[in-house]
């Protein structure tokens, strides 16, 4: 039981180091050595950014027994990213990606073996 903790806890900790690296390096403008930087076509960075947030989040509200609430988040993400489109005509086609990945892959989670 402590190694499956252990094991929770090390995931947890390099996901949220995840969300730190990537988030920085798709925000950042010092990272990238362009003038005219726009973080909107970094899709490397918005990919792994949401990847590691979708972890972290889900790892996290694992432990408090609340990986219920999980595809709510999901959908309120997509909303966002919608929302985001529909006002700012900005598609963030990578997050959506992770997004939408990640609903099926909750509901499938018994059957894939994922802990």
């Amino acid at each position: 039981m402590k190694t499956i903790e252990l094991k929770n806890l090390i995931v947890i900790v390099i996901s949220f180091l995840g969300v730190i690296f990537f988030g920085y390096i798709w925000l950042s403008k010092t990272y990238n050595d362009s003038k005219n930087y726009n973080f909107l076509n970094n899709n490397f960075g918005q990919f792994s950014f949401a990847f590691f947030l979708t972890l972290f989040l889900y790892r996290f509200m694992k432990i408090f027994n609340k990986e219920n609430f999980f595809p709510i988040i999901i959908i309120i993400f997509l909303l966002a990213t919608f929302i985001t489109y529909f006002a700012e005509k900005i598609l963030l086609w990578p997050s959506m990606i992770v997004f939408l990945i990640s609903i099926p892959l909750y509901f499938c989670r018994k059957y894939l073996k994922i802990s």
